[in-house]
């Protein structure tokens, strides 16, 4: 890795495209659904109960909505 390279946590970028958007949400509703199609880039609790469903999912679109 060179020095202008950084390895960048953005909670709730789950799809790895190192940005918080609408997109994220989809990929993760999709995760619920068909996990072994969709891996995660990074932790998708976004709830913190230690498992990751649809309430997920929800908690990630009032991230991107509310930029919460």
């Amino acid at each position: 890795m060179d020095e202008g390279s950084k390895l960048a946590y953005i909670r709730g970028d789950v799809n790895g495209d190192e940005t918080l958007n609408s997109a994220d949400a989809i990929y993760l509703l999709r995760h619920t659904i068909m996990p072994m199609l969709y891996s995660l880039a990074q932790p998708a609790d976004m709830n913190g109960d230690g498992s990751v469903n649809i309430t997920d999912v929800v908690s990630l679109v009032n991230k991107c909505l509310n930029g919460q």
